[in-house]
């Protein structure tokens, strides 16, 4: 029903007064349309009058009352919702992004102990062909992790999984004097056993072997060998050389 419907019902009904009473008795004297609205009203009020008798039931009144309010309430919501249904994705989407860049930025909590098991034993080899095969494989695994040098040492394996929740990936180097590990692991602060902070890199042990650790975009990275801590920094470095 359009605004003019209702207000020619309105002004048959005696519900307008002031400004609006004023503006509805113009339009009957001006627009034949809403004038013959009005007139149709007045007749279906006058037969209403004559062919219904009036019943007095003020509790059934009130619940009428009340359920008018409530289909012009859900109707005015309706309308809200809709003119700013935008808006609202917008504002979910926000709160979606926002979540996601500080859980990023905040690398939600430190890689526990009880990881270190996992780390060195369920992770899953899979095959490469060179070692610049076996870096992007192990980017691609474990979610575009920092670009690592390929010219530090022998890559001899490559493997993959999940360790607390968080992709992982393990590469096991050979720089001519033994075998060294380096574990890429997504959305991890820092290993809890490696405390000593030592030019940048966080130091300790990890499974009986000197470890170093950094982080870098996102990822905690840990060089772990039997080699010093001296030396440990000094491969880090030469890995994060490709950045």
């Amino acid at each position: 029903m359009s605004d003019q419907i209702e207000k020619a019902h309105a002004l048959a009904d005696g519900e307008l007064s002031g400004a609006e009473k004023a503006e509805a008795l113009q339009a009957v004297a001006s627009d034949p349309n809403f004038a013959a609205e009005h007139e149709w009203a007045i007749l279906f009020k006058s037969q209403l009058s004559d062919k219904l008798p009036p019943v007095h039931n003020e509790e059934t009144w009130q619940i009428c009352l009340r359920r008018f309010d409530a289909i012009d309430k859900t109707k005015k919501t309706e309308y809200f919702v809709n003119r700013y249904a935008w808006a609202f994705c917008l504002i979910f989407l926000v709160g979606i992004f926002s979540a996601a860049g500080l859980n990023w930025k905040g690398m939600s909590r430190p890689l526990g102990n009880e990881s270190v098991a996992g780390l060195f034993n369920d992770l899953t080899p899979f095959k490469f062909t060179g070692s610049n095969d076996a870096i992007d494989n192990v980017r691609r695994e474990v979610g575009r992790a920092p670009q690592l040098s390929t010219n530090v040492a022998r890559i001899k394996q490559v493997a993959s999984g999940m360790i607390d929740g968080r992709r992982a990936g393990r590469l096991t180097l050979d720089d001519g004097h033994g075998s060294i590990l380096l574990f890429v692991v997504e959305g991890a602060s820092a290993f809890e056993g490696l405390d000593i902070v030592d030019s940048g890199y966080r130091c300790g042990s990890m499974n009986d072997l000197q470890a170093v650790s950094w982080t870098d975009t996102g990822y905690l990275l840990i060089l772990v060998g039997p080699r010093n801590v001296a030396e440990l920094k000094s491969l880090a470095g030469e890995i994060r050389s490709a950045r």
